[in-house]
């Protein structure tokens, strides 16, 4: 059976998130001190104070343009914006010249590879995609991994799934 839940107009969702998420006061909310903040704006406000809360933060412009290529490398392979094991698997052709290219329904480009190993080296680090049910969905998707915990977590990725990347 549904519970009964009290419907709640659209402003005023938005007036309740903006006490939440901003702790604004009545006085400012009346005053229109946030007029402008959007439900789109208070999401991504709670979203960065998540991930700063614990220990994440969201990409920076270099980071992100690693995600988009991978990402397009993904879509292109799979039709999905990020199949499971995508960070794996592209970093695998990074590191080993051997590994074959194939990569779904496409062979990833050398200019592609090249590019993705040129932004990890700016960045100093790798890309992964958490999705982890013991974690606030808040912290669900994209994340920077430091070079130096990157190498140790593919070596062990390798390791629990032999033959998976070549």
């Amino acid at each position: 059976m549904a519970e009964n839940v009290p419907f709640m107009t659209f402003e005023a969702w938005r007036v309740e998130l903006l006490r939440k998420v901003l702790h604004a006061t009545d006085q400012q909310i009346n005053d229109g001190e946030f007029a402008d903040v959007t439900i789109p704006d208070l999401q991504d406000i709670a979203r960065a104070r998540w991930l700063e809360a614990n220990g994440m933060v969201d990409l920076n412009t270099d980071q992100r343009l690693l995600f988009d290529l991978m990402s397009d490398i993904s879509e292109e392979a799979y039709c999905a914006g990020w199949t499971s094991g995508n960070e794996f698997r592209l970093w695998a052709m990074l590191v080993e010249p051997d590994d074959s290219r194939s990569y779904g329904r496409a062979d990833v480009q050398m200019e592609q590879i090249a590019e993705m190993r040129r932004l990890s080296d700016r960045i100093g680090g790798w890309i992964e995609y958490v999705i982890d049910e013991s974690i606030d969905r808040a912290g669900w998707g994209e994340r920077f991994v430091p070079i130096e915990h990157w190498l140790p977590r593919f070596r062990a990725y390798r390791e629990e799934f032999p033959g998976v990347l070549s």
